[in-house]
């Protein structure tokens, strides 16, 4: 009974470090995407909880909504979770993998042709 206690323990002590590192960055910004005329502003509401951010591509909104999830990879970076578009947060940047491949077929911004997008504050 005493060992349950003691991995419950260091699993929630784990777990509350973990989400308390995720929280202490600041992606409020705006990142851009030069070559393909895609921006993502990122601010947080007033009582500072959640980030809000929206998606801009060839200047109209093609998402907006707040981050869902924000998770530290252990390395430095954190995965960033907005409504149907998963990007890496690393050194004052976001990365987003553009599309699949034939096994999970998507296509976020269908006029850029890179795999990955590279969006820089």
């Amino acid at each position: 009974m005493v060992k349950k206690i003691v991995v419950f323990y260091f699993i929630a002590l784990a777990f509350m470090a973990h989400n308390a590192y995720a929280k202490d960055i600041n992606l409020t910004g705006i990142y851009k995407n030069e070559p393909c005329n895609i921006s993502i502003e990122i601010t947080k509401n007033t009582n500072k909880a959640k980030y809000f951010y929206k998606i801009v591509d060839n200047n109209q909104t093609k998402s907006q909504g707040y981050i869902s999830s924000i998770k530290s990879n252990g390395e430095g970076g954190f995965y960033i979770k907005f409504k149907k578009i998963d990007g890496m947060y690393e050194n004052g940047s976001i990365v987003i993998q553009n599309y699949g491949n034939s096994m999970n077929e998507y296509n976020h911004f269908e006029d850029c042709d890179s795999k990955y997008l590279k969006f820089d504050k």
